[in-house]
């Protein structure tokens, strides 16, 4: 009796055993695998976290202005030989509004023009306006002897003819004042001298935009 009571008891062990095996195994798997999750969705964050912060190093200092000072060119755009030497870039004047004249040497209009440009160019090249004479001839002593004769100071470009076509230019003096972003904003064909009111009010509303 008493040996039947041990097997028995034996017995209920081993089925015990063997019944609480599984759910121990699989409360362990569960609790594992939960673990294991979480370990990946960590190291996640982790490169998550690395990748942003590499993005944010990878942007210099100052790469974004950079990027926003980049001169977008306009079909206002234009290269040209600079009569005292070297060329004049319309992007060289990036972010300030720029006047610019058409003319050709002994154009008399031309010739009236250019002291109320120089005037304007004493006047507002200090608060930031640009002033550039592009001459439509071919010959470079052409640009320097009309600014000579005339005592301008501000830059005198020549060879416009190209460009003059590309503004759509008819005849001489015609005079454009371009925005900040080079854009036109104004034209004056011909010359008059009622114009220096309007110039004048127009370079004032571009130096203010």
């Amino acid at each position: 009796m008493e040996q039947k009571s041990v097997l028995i008891f034996l017995v209920g062990c081993i089925i015990g055993f063997a019944c609480a095996f599984p759910v121990g195994y699989s409360a362990g798997h569960k609790t594992s695998e939960m673990i294991y999750q979480q370990k990946i969705k960590d190291a996640e964050n982790r490169n998550s976290s690395k990748m942003i912060t590499a993005a944010v190093e990878a942007q210099a200092p100052g790469s974004a202005k950079t990027v926003m000072e980049d001169y977008q060119r306009k079909n206002t755009w234009f290269q040209l030989p600079n009569a005292s030497g070297g060329e004049i870039k319309l992007d060289d004047y990036k972010g300030k509004p720029v006047m610019i004249m058409f003319y050709t040497e002994n154009c008399p209009y031309c010739r009236k023009a250019a002291p109320l440009l120089e005037s304007l160019h004493k006047k507002y090249s200090g608060k930031g306006l640009a002033v550039i004479g592009l001459c439509s001839e071919s010959d470079k002593e052409a640009a320097i002897r009309f600014s000579q004769s005339l005592g301008t100071t501000f830059p005198m470009a020549y060879e416009a003819q190209r460009t003059a076509r590309k503004y759509g230019v008819q005849g001489v003096p015609y005079i454009f004042l371009l925005d900040k972003n080079h854009e036109v904003a104004e034209v004056w064909p011909g010359f008059s001298s009622e114009y220096a009111n309007e110039m004048e009010n127009a370079i004032n509303k571009a130096l203010a935009s």
